[in-house]
């Protein structure tokens, strides 16, 4: 099991996270790295990250940020991301996720709605989609380029922004950034696109997200000896409070700015954790069962004799007793098919974090593989987890229990209703559509149906 930090105290806001790192990840030379499309990667140490963090923050002031103003990140996951991110949130500021394959037009939509003052981007397409969408914007952000060449005229690359803070950094230590902001104040607005509803935001305080990492911190075994590979966009909440766990944690973060070659850095990342989408397993177990098709058929017999086993092994466990005769057939199973596949996913993998419901016969085949995938119910209305079925604490076909300080029944139609301290105190400038999911008792109306069972297990109705 992963150590934990022996004493770290609860976050109390997302800013805290430069000096938690202080703590737990000293000196720690790979804190976080990128894996390019090309295969090439950058490794970032954590007295790197928290010094550019640093930077940031003190250029983000020296060029007249105000706390409350709005700062928007358009990018796929890689470092810089995380930089800006809690560079801004230093400094005061609300950051606006932007999904790095949004449409222009809902790019311009949530640069106005949120009237964002900034706006860090990652390649020149995004470049050229900023330069002309600035006409339809009343007061274009100033852009910041995560790359020189992409810079626009009049930007500025975040290179040389930090660069401008280089004086004042002996004159302001870190530490002095310390207490800028508060729990109630705004940390994020993260922007809903759901099919045939208008794109709303979520907004979200320091003390909701803060509070979701916490209760991740005290389900889960992650510490300094874990690798995590993120590579589903950070816009989506559920990837961000991970990533934030694993920097309150000290375990390190390996970006992927594609999941286009996922298969390749599972195997050379070997990652520990991930938070991954139903797709992602379902394209693993399709691949798996298509190359079986291509294997003599002594493979084949074996591999279904191995999985067989598994099945059986994962029941018994789940009923609580597992017997001499059956562990040893699992240990067998292991020995000669099953400890094989698993390393399509780098062979080291404890924690996979799903933030909705499986297909049950997905969730059973890596059970039987000998993973235990995690479903849970996380929704941004929420600051993203709400419940997680975990290893140690599981029932097959849940969507596990309640995260530490979480509240769930059951409301009419079976609607599950969720209260919590992540809980949103309502949508960004919206109150109607607020009023239609939040009740006066601070109850959200998730949408989900389902039931809760004697010991407080989310099962979900059949769609």
């Amino acid at each position: 099991m992963a150590e934990r930090p022996e004493t770290a105290p609860s976050l109390r806001t997302l800013a805290e996270l430069v000096f938690r790192l202080r703590q737990v990840a000293a000196g720690r030379p790979d804190l976080l790295s990128v894996r390019f499309a090309a295969g090439a990667g950058e490794v970032l140490s954590a007295s790197d990250f928290t010094g550019k963090v640093h930077a940031l923050a003190l250029a983000l002031e020296q060029h007249d940020a105000k706390p409350g103003e709005r700062l928007a990140i358009w990018s796929e996951n890689r470092p810089e991301w995380a930089i800006v991110d809690l560079a801004a949130h230093l400094a005061g500021m609300v950051v606006v996720a932007i999904e790095p394959e949004l449409d222009d037009q809902r790019v311009g939509y949530v640069l106005r709605n949120s009237g964002a003052r900034w706006i860090f981007y990652s390649d020149r397409d995004k470049r050229d989609r900023l330069l002309a969408l600035a006409g339809s914007l009343a007061t274009p952000p100033r852009p910041v380029a995560f790359e020189g060449r992409d810079v626009v005229p009049e930007g500025v690359s975040i290179t040389r922004l930090m660069g401008q803070s280089a004086e004042r950094r002996g004159a302001v230590p870190l530490g002095h950034l310390r207490d800028r902001v508060a729990p109630d104040d705004p940390a994020t607005i993260a922007y809903l696109h759901r099919p045939g509803e208008p794109p709303r935001g979520v907004a979200l305080s320091h003390r909701n997200l803060a509070a979701v990492v916490n209760a991740l911190g005290a389900r889960l075994p992650c510490g300094p000896a874990d690798r995590a590979l993120s590579f589903l966009p950070l816009a989506d909440l559920r990837q961000r409070t991970v990533d934030y766990l694993c920097l309150a944690q000290g375990a390190s973060i390996c970006y992927l700015p594609s999941a286009t070659r996922l298969a390749v850095a599972l195997a050379r990342v070997r990652p520990t954790l991930i938070h991954a989408a139903p797709w992602t397993f379902e394209q693993v177990k399709g691949r798996i069962e298509a190359d079986l098709e291509q294997v003599n058929p002594w493979r084949r017999w074996l591999f279904a004799r191995a999985l067989r086993a598994g099945r059986r092994y994962a029941g018994a466990r789940d009923r609580g007793f597992v017997g001499p005769l059956l562990a040893l057939k699992r240990r067998l199973a292991d020995a000669v098919a099953l400890r094989r596949v698993r390393r399509r996913l780098g062979g080291e993998l404890r924690l996979a974090l799903v933030g909705e419901r499986m297909a049950r016969d997905t969730l059973a085949f890596f059970d039987a593989l000998g993973l235990s995938l995690s479903p849970g119910l996380a929704l941004p209305e929420a600051s993203s987890w709400l419940t997680l079925d975990v290893p140690g604490d599981h029932r097959s076909g849940s969507l596990g229990r309640p995260l530490p300080e979480v509240e769930l029944r059951v409301g009419p139609h079976d609607e599950i209703l969720a209260r919590g301290p992540g809980v949103m105190a309502g949508y960004w400038q919206d109150p109607e559509a607020t009023a239609a999911v939040l009740d006066a008792g601070g109850w959200l109306h998730t949408g989900l149906r389902g039931r809760l069972d004697r010991r407080g297990f989310l099962i979900p109705a059949p769609p």
